[in-house]
Protein backbone atom coordinates (compact mmCIF):
# COMPACT_ATOMS: atom_id res chain seq x y z
CA UNK A 1 0.00 0.00 0.00
CA UNK A 2 1.15 3.72 -0.87
CA UNK A 3 1.89 6.71 0.78
CA UNK A 4 -0.81 8.19 -0.83
CA UNK A 5 -3.10 5.11 -0.38
CA UNK A 6 -2.93 4.97 3.25
CA UNK A 7 -3.57 9.14 3.35
CA UNK A 8 -6.61 8.45 1.38
CA UNK A 9 -7.65 5.62 3.94
CA UNK A 10 -6.66 7.35 6.89
CA UNK A 11 -8.38 10.84 5.60
CA UNK A 12 -11.74 8.96 5.06
CA UNK A 13 -11.18 7.45 8.32
CA UNK A 14 -11.70 11.17 9.91
CA UNK A 15 -8.05 11.03 10.28
CA UNK A 16 -7.71 15.03 9.79
CA UNK A 17 -4.08 15.16 11.09
CA UNK A 18 -2.99 13.25 7.75
CA UNK A 19 -4.74 15.68 5.71
CA UNK A 20 -1.65 18.49 7.16
CA UNK A 21 0.89 15.50 5.71
CA UNK A 22 -1.00 16.01 2.41
CA UNK A 23 -1.32 19.52 2.52
CA UNK A 24 2.26 19.69 3.14
CA UNK A 25 3.38 17.86 0.40
CA UNK A 26 1.36 19.36 -2.33
CA UNK A 27 0.93 22.83 -1.26
CA UNK A 28 4.64 23.98 -3.70
CA UNK A 29 3.37 22.24 -6.28
CA UNK A 30 -0.57 23.44 -6.35
CA UNK A 31 0.34 26.97 -5.75
CA UNK A 32 3.09 27.19 -8.34
CA UNK A 33 0.28 25.68 -10.64
CA UNK A 34 -2.28 28.12 -9.90
CA UNK A 35 0.73 31.05 -10.10
CA UNK A 36 0.60 30.21 -14.03
CA UNK A 37 -2.89 30.38 -14.46
CA UNK A 38 -3.47 33.61 -11.59
CA UNK A 39 -1.97 36.95 -11.93
CA UNK A 40 -2.56 38.38 -7.88
CA UNK A 41 -1.36 37.04 -5.00
CA UNK A 42 -4.42 36.79 -2.52
CA UNK A 43 -6.31 35.61 -5.66
CA UNK A 44 -3.81 32.56 -6.05
CA UNK A 45 -3.77 31.75 -1.84
CA UNK A 46 -7.41 32.13 -2.07
CA UNK A 47 -7.70 29.81 -4.60
CA UNK A 48 -5.33 27.49 -3.57
CA UNK A 49 -7.13 27.47 -0.08
CA UNK A 50 -10.42 26.43 -1.91
CA UNK A 51 -8.50 23.74 -4.01
CA UNK A 52 -7.18 21.95 -0.28
CA UNK A 53 -10.68 22.48 1.19
CA UNK A 54 -12.71 20.72 -2.18
CA UNK A 55 -9.56 17.71 -1.88
CA UNK A 56 -10.29 17.14 1.60
CA UNK A 57 -14.10 17.48 1.19
CA UNK A 58 -13.92 14.78 -1.79
CA UNK A 59 -12.33 12.47 0.22
CA UNK A 60 -14.47 12.82 3.12
CA UNK A 61 -17.46 12.62 1.05
CA UNK A 62 -16.97 10.55 -1.28
CA UNK A 63 -19.04 7.56 -1.59
CA UNK A 64 -16.67 5.60 -4.10
CA UNK A 65 -13.20 6.54 -4.24
CA UNK A 66 -12.01 4.76 -7.43
CA UNK A 67 -8.15 5.59 -6.22
CA UNK A 68 -6.59 7.83 -9.18
CA UNK A 69 -3.30 9.44 -8.12
CA UNK A 70 -3.88 11.43 -5.74
CA UNK A 71 -1.79 14.46 -6.79
CA UNK A 72 -3.48 14.09 -10.51
CA UNK A 73 -6.89 14.29 -8.53
CA UNK A 74 -5.43 17.26 -6.53
CA UNK A 75 -4.68 18.95 -10.14
CA UNK A 76 -7.93 18.11 -11.52
CA UNK A 77 -9.14 20.18 -8.21
CA UNK A 78 -7.16 22.79 -8.73
CA UNK A 79 -6.99 22.87 -12.90
CA UNK A 80 -11.25 23.41 -12.08
CA UNK A 81 -10.63 25.68 -9.28
CA UNK A 82 -8.95 27.89 -11.71
CA UNK A 83 -11.85 27.53 -14.78
CA UNK A 84 -14.50 28.41 -11.86
CA UNK A 85 -12.29 31.56 -10.68
CA UNK A 86 -11.96 33.08 -14.44
CA UNK A 87 -15.74 32.22 -14.96
CA UNK A 88 -16.41 34.61 -11.94
CA UNK A 89 -13.69 37.50 -13.01
CA UNK A 90 -12.59 39.17 -15.97
CA UNK A 91 -9.21 37.77 -17.26
CA UNK A 92 -6.19 38.12 -15.84
CA UNK A 93 -2.44 37.91 -17.30
CA UNK A 94 -0.29 34.85 -16.65
CA UNK A 95 2.37 34.74 -14.28
CA UNK A 96 5.54 32.28 -14.74
CA UNK A 97 7.36 34.26 -11.82
CA UNK A 98 9.64 31.68 -10.19
CA UNK A 99 12.02 33.29 -7.67
CA UNK A 100 15.29 31.46 -6.91
CA UNK A 101 17.11 32.73 -3.97
CA UNK A 102 20.18 30.31 -5.89
CA UNK A 103 20.33 33.44 -8.57
CA UNK A 104 21.56 36.29 -8.72
CA UNK A 105 19.28 39.47 -9.54
CA UNK A 106 21.13 39.67 -13.37
CA UNK A 107 20.19 35.91 -13.83
CA UNK A 108 17.20 36.06 -12.35
CA UNK A 109 15.90 39.34 -14.77
CA UNK A 110 17.76 37.58 -17.62
CA UNK A 111 15.54 34.38 -16.89
CA UNK A 112 12.74 36.00 -16.11
CA UNK A 113 12.88 38.11 -19.61
CA UNK A 114 13.02 34.38 -21.69
CA UNK A 115 10.05 33.38 -19.46
CA UNK A 116 8.00 35.93 -20.49
CA UNK A 117 8.77 35.50 -23.81
CA UNK A 118 7.57 32.12 -23.60
CA UNK A 119 4.28 33.04 -21.74
CA UNK A 120 3.52 35.30 -24.61
CA UNK A 121 4.49 32.59 -27.29
CA UNK A 122 2.49 30.34 -24.92
CA UNK A 123 -0.94 32.88 -25.15
CA UNK A 124 -0.97 32.03 -28.89
CA UNK A 125 -1.71 27.99 -28.49
CA UNK A 126 -4.90 27.05 -27.18
CA UNK A 127 -5.48 26.78 -23.63
CA UNK A 128 -5.47 22.95 -23.59
CA UNK A 129 -2.58 23.10 -25.36
CA UNK A 130 -0.80 25.70 -23.22
CA UNK A 131 -2.47 23.89 -19.76
CA UNK A 132 -0.41 20.77 -21.13
CA UNK A 133 2.45 22.09 -21.64
CA UNK A 134 2.50 23.84 -17.56
CA UNK A 135 2.10 20.60 -16.14
CA UNK A 136 4.61 18.26 -18.42
CA UNK A 137 6.89 21.07 -18.20
CA UNK A 138 7.21 23.45 -15.88
CA UNK A 139 4.88 21.36 -13.36
CA UNK A 140 6.48 17.77 -14.17
CA UNK A 141 3.81 15.90 -14.02
CA UNK A 142 3.66 12.39 -15.88
CA UNK A 143 1.74 11.84 -18.92
CA UNK A 144 -0.84 9.50 -17.04
CA UNK A 145 -1.33 11.97 -14.20
CA UNK A 146 -2.22 15.06 -16.81
CA UNK A 147 -4.56 12.24 -18.57
CA UNK A 148 -6.40 12.13 -14.72
CA UNK A 149 -6.39 15.93 -15.08
CA UNK A 150 -7.93 16.59 -18.21
CA UNK A 151 -9.05 13.16 -19.48
CA UNK A 152 -7.55 12.98 -22.52
CA UNK A 153 -5.23 9.82 -23.91
CA UNK A 154 -2.06 9.46 -22.59
CA UNK A 155 -0.94 9.27 -26.11
CA UNK A 156 -3.30 12.04 -27.13
CA UNK A 157 -1.24 14.27 -24.41
CA UNK A 158 2.36 13.62 -25.48
CA UNK A 159 1.26 14.19 -29.37
CA UNK A 160 -0.06 17.44 -27.68
CA UNK A 161 2.90 18.47 -25.59
CA UNK A 162 4.97 17.24 -28.52
CA UNK A 163 3.23 19.91 -31.06
CA UNK A 164 3.51 22.40 -28.48
CA UNK A 165 7.10 22.14 -28.16
CA UNK A 166 7.85 21.78 -32.04
CA UNK A 167 6.41 25.26 -32.28
CA UNK A 168 7.93 26.68 -29.08
CA UNK A 169 11.32 25.45 -30.23
CA UNK A 170 10.67 26.96 -33.83
CA UNK A 171 10.67 30.40 -31.83
CA UNK A 172 12.97 29.55 -29.06
CA UNK A 173 16.09 27.33 -30.85
CA UNK A 174 18.24 28.07 -28.19
CA UNK A 175 16.14 26.83 -25.50
CA UNK A 176 16.02 22.42 -24.46
CA UNK A 177 12.14 21.71 -24.13
CA UNK A 178 11.87 18.19 -24.11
Amino acid sequence: MSKHDIWVSELRAGNKAVFAEVYQEYFDQIYAFVATKIDWTQDREDIVSQVFAKAFDGILNAVKWENPQLRAWIYKIASTTVIDFYRKKAPVQLDFEQESDAESPLQYSEKQVVVDQIVEKLKELWEEVHEIFVMRFWQQLSYAEISEVNGYTIANNKQIYSRACKSLRQHFTHLSLD
